[in-house]
């Protein structure tokens, strides 16, 4: 594309800054390409994908070539501009820049998706640069080794750059480049594939590009819009449930059933309650008919002894969410609830219930409680104790850090410990919540040879076959923390069991979410975790099939304490759950919101059906899901889900009038 002399000034350095121009995209795209090869061979090493590899990686390579053409098309006017205006090598060297900045982000963004499964979107902008950092030091997700396989691509990328840009091209390649640019306005359809196209998020995920995924969700966290209040079709009636006052979006009557109390034989007064929450417990490995192998021998045991809910779900996948949703019961707001910080509305929850009631309340956390704002949470609660990372003394032993000296504090067996040697009341009853940390990248805890050698024994004992072994095996760290965490809860069981009070003690065992990093299923495979109750008081056993949310708990153990034991709670209540279901077979009586990230509320279960991204399914056996292509189905589920999204938002400017909030026994 040589200019001539008798092109007018301008028109020849914008001629000559294109030839530069087209050189430089083409280095681009190479490089893009590259990128794309190095995630797949990643992937490939790292984890158990066999999925159509050939045609998902072509539509990959289709969805990456579009996300290109807006990119080229966003750097082209500008850099026309720039060459017209300024000198063609300071032009070049800023499009140089932003390729090479663009390229480490996108790296970055690999890298954090061949480690966590799951890409990076707006959620990021849910935590604070502390919580940021500390998630990514105590990962080691990013790593700097990690960058090195990548930053060869980056090498060759810089000298293709350098070189492409000097080559003399024909004057058609600029119609090329032009028609490249503009292939984003006619396939939009191809600027981010459809979640609801693929059959599992995996697949949707494989097939993303990580940096379209990430802008695009960016650009839609930052557009206001996004968020608006849904004003069109609704549906006024969720799950049957009277609402009483437009002002209090979710005020009603509280009529919660008492599901539990035929189930236990009485108690000596108003029992302890003990919530254990493990950290990322997915059903996918746990309990009767895990699809993966259960590898909790002992909560498999414990769970033939107790009340067991095999089709349960938690309300987020991500730990955020879980405090708010088991123990009052409450929306989201735009981020989570906790994410709303010093601006939570004033609430009631099961906490500040039975404190009021005359239980002893208290949090046991290995790690920081201030993360995601849970300690603010609880201290809103008026909680009596928490103990922490920080408060955890001497004599105890941290989770081994990574090569980057992180780790998340301490792991389950020293938070148990911890807990049996705290003075505790000399009487009344307690209501007790840990929150435990062993099951979070880098997957390291103390000991960990033995419970890795556990894994491999328990793999004979399922049975699995050699081919399946090595399979698994590359989640080995991961499967061995699983059963260090079962462990350490058969050891505080037994503890517990010493104790005189344990026969006056209900045990509360459920997961937060499922864990990403092992390849999960379906789209509601996530937020698939197993709740069991048990307790010395149980006069029988049952497994549950009917669909449950953590949301769920709390107006239900209220419900059990006021009937048997006189807890005087409030007659109205603002708690999004309306009780878990007892029923034996497969059924969901629920319709409510599952929050996926800080910022990304796609997910809706409303009695058999689930919809996922703008996506209707049928719920069945074992909580597998299947396409329901029925239009009117998806418009209703579709309406219930807006109007849920509108009492959402106007739920964080008013949730409950003052009489309740400041409600006393």
């Amino acid at each position: 594309m040589k200019a001539h002399e008798r092109y007018p000034y301008f028109l020849n350095k914008i001629i000559v800054g294109l030839n530069s121009f087209i050189g430089m995209m083409l280095g681009m795209m190479i490089l893009f390409m590259l990128l794309r090869a190095g995630e797949y061979v990643a992937l490939r090493m790292l984890h158990d994908i066999t999925p159509n590899t050939v045609r998902l990686q072509a539509g990959a390579l289709l969805y990456d070539l579009v996300f290109f053409s807006r990119l080229a098309w966003w750097m082209m006017i500008p850099a026309l501009i720039g060459y017209a205006l300024l000198d063609i090598r300071v032009v070049n060297f800023m499009l140089l820049l932003a390729i090479l900045l663009g390229g480490l982000i996108y790296i970055a963004l690999i890298q954090y998706f061949t480690q966590a499964l799951v890409p990076l979107g707006a959620d990021l902008f849910g935590y604070s640069r502390e919580e940021i950092e500390q998630t990514v030091g105590a990962s080691g997700v990013v790593s700097l080794l990690g960058f090195i396989p990548y930053l060869l691509f980056m090498v060759v990328a810089v000298y293709l750059l350098f070189f492409l840009r000097k080559y003399d091209y024909p004057r058609v390649m600029f119609f090329v480049l032009l028609a490249v640019c503009v292939l984003h306005f006619i396939f939009p359809q191809y600027e981010q594939p459809e979640s609801k196209k693929f059959n599992t998020d995996m697949e949707y995920y494989l097939v993303s590009n990580k940096l379209a995924y990430f802008s695009n969700s960016a650009a839609a966290y930052f557009d206001h819009d996004g968020h608006r209040v849904f004003d069109g079709f609704y549906y006024d009636d969720l799950a049957s449930t009277q609402y009483t006052d437009p002002k209090y979006p979710f005020l009603h009557i509280d009529s919660t059933p008492d599901v539990l109390g035929n189930y236990f034989d009485r108690f000596d007064g108003p029992p302890n309650l003990v919530f254990i929450i493990v950290e990322s417990l997915g059903k996918a490995y746990s309990g009767k008919n895990a699809y993966l192998g259960s590898f909790t021998p002992f909560l498999d045991s414990l769970a033939g002894h107790g009340l067991y809910w095999e089709n349960f779900l938690s309300n987020g996948g991500r730990t955020f969410a879980v405090l708010p949703s088991m123990f009052a019961s409450l929306p989201f707001g735009k981020q989570g609830f906790l994410e709303l910080g010093e601006k939570m509305p004033p609430h009631q929850s099961m906490i500040r219930l039975l404190k009021a009631n005359g239980y002893h309340t208290a949090f046991y956390h290995g790690g920081q409680a201030k993360f995601d704002n849970m300690k603010l949470f609880l201290q809103r609660q008026d909680i009596d104790f928490i103990q922490e990372e920080d408060n955890f003394g001497g004599n105890y032993s941290k989770m081994p850090a990574n090569e980057g000296g992180f780790t998340w504090g301490y792991g389950d067996l020293e938070l148990f410990k911890r807990y049996f040697e705290l003075k505790k009341p000399a009487s009344g009853p307690r209501l007790e919540i840990f929150l435990t940390v062993s099951n979070h990248s880098p997957f390291k805890v103390n000991n960990q040879s033995r419970y890795q050698a556990m894994f491999e024994q328990r793999m004979v004992t399922l049975g699995i076959s050699e081919a399946r072994k090595n399979e698994c095996r590359k989640y080995r760290e991961m499967y061995s923390c699983i059963m260090y965490s079962d462990d350490a809860i058969r050891q505080f069981i037994n503890d517990y069991s010493k104790r005189p009070d344990f026969k006056n003690t209900i045990f509360i065992i459920t997961g937060d979410h499922r864990m990403p990093e092992i390849p999960i299923a379906t789209k509601i495979d996530r937020f698939h975790v197993p709740l069991i109750v048990y307790s010395p008081k149980l006069n029988r056993t049952a497994t549950f099939s009917s669909v449950s949310t953590h949301m769920d708990i709390t107006p239900t153990f209220l419900a059990f304490l006021k009937h048997h034991y006189g807890v005087k709670i409030p007659e109205y209540a603002a708690w999004v759950g309306n009780g878990i279901d007892t029923a034996h077979l497969l059924r969901n009586t629920h319709s409510v919101a599952m929050m996926r990230n800080k910022n990304q509320m796609v997910d809706y279960i409303d009695y058999g059906n689930f919809l996922s991204e703008e996506q209707v399914y049928i719920i069945e056996n074992e909580m597998n899901i299947d396409i329901n292509n029925n239009q009117q189905v998806l418009n209703t589920v579709k309406a219930k889900f807006n109007t849920f999204k509108t009492r959402n938002e106007k739920s964080v400017m008013s949730l409950l009038p003052d009489s309740i909030v400041n409600f006393k026994p």
